[in-house]
């Protein structure tokens, strides 16, 4: 198995889970959203699969789709700093398309090549997309305080590793350490407070707290220790542990545990 098949098929597993927590959280289960994720999902696996990379271009569509459903259903507040920072999951559902189409197409986008370009997009599905919209509707129902500027901080730390992970390696250890500090808190604080109410959620938070924990000290040593090992089985060992275990674990889980609290509790009213 190749690593750019690895990759693909990680995103095809947050193409598949991200827009579920988008219908949820912020499109009040939109059947028009729910009918085009489908299509184009559909559409976007045949171009994997038989390398057809016209189809791809639906998913750019789709992600674009959401968005405008999103700004025509909330444009009247969304110039207020939690307006603002609800609109970044769907603007990193677009750039994560962006890069994925970018890569399919080999379009050398700031230089980077197909695999980079799956690394950027992976960044902006999971982290992006799918962690970043938990925590803003954590913010906006007013969960805790700390956890807008969180949002924020992420982001930031988002940008340098995207920026560097091809680049400047300086500029994505910093982002490296933001996150590893920035998203434990998170997920540990919502961990503590959801607990007492819903256990159910609370057991998948705290799940995602313990893979997390494993996932970033793998992020640290790879980044900070030169002896750390980089290759197993002739295939990127960050890719066979932190992004298996970040995509199949540490972010489904935490989406859902949001997912099941959202389903007993609506949005407040702004």
């Amino acid at each position: 198995m190749s690593e750019l098949l690895i990759l693909k098929a990680l995103l095809l597993v947050a193409f598949a889970l991200a827009p579920i927590f988008t219908r949820t959280l912020w499109l009040e289960r939109s059947v028009s959203y729910l009918r085009a994720h489908v299509a184009a999902f559909l559409a976007t696996g045949v171009g994997v699969l038989f390398d057809i990379e016209i189809l791809i271009l639906s998913w750019i569509l789709f992600c674009a789709f959401g968005f405008f459903l999103y700004l025509k259903k909330e444009r009247a507040w969304l110039f207020s700093s939690l307006g603002v920072a609800t609109c970044l999951p769907f603007v990193f559902s677009l750039i994560s398309a962006l890069w994925f189409t970018a890569g399919s197409f080999d379009l050398k986008l700031l230089g980077y090549n197909p695999a980079w370009s799956f690394y950027a997009a992976l960044h902006g599905a999971f982290i992006g997309w799918m962690f970043l919209g938990g925590l803003v509707y954590l913010a906006k129902i007013r969960e805790s305080r700390i956890f807008l500027p969180s949002v924020y901080f992420c982001f930031a730390g988002f940008l340098l590793i995207a920026f560097g992970i091809d680049g400047v390696p300086y500029i994505k250890r910093v982002g490296v350490v933001i996150l590893s500090v920035i998203l434990p808190m998170s997920i540990a604080i919502y961990c503590l407070r959801i607990w007492p109410r819903n256990r159910q959620a609370g057991g998948l938070a705290v799940i995602s707290l313990l893979g997390l924990a494993i996932s970033m000290a793998l992020a640290l040593l790879n980044e900070f220790w030169i002896a750390a090992p980089r290759m197993a089985f002739g295939l990127p060992l960050m890719v066979l542990s932190h992004g298996l275990l970040n995509a199949l674990v540490v972010l489904p889980c935490f989406g859902f545990a949001v997912v099941l609290e959202a389903r007993k509790r609506p949005l407040v009213a702004n």
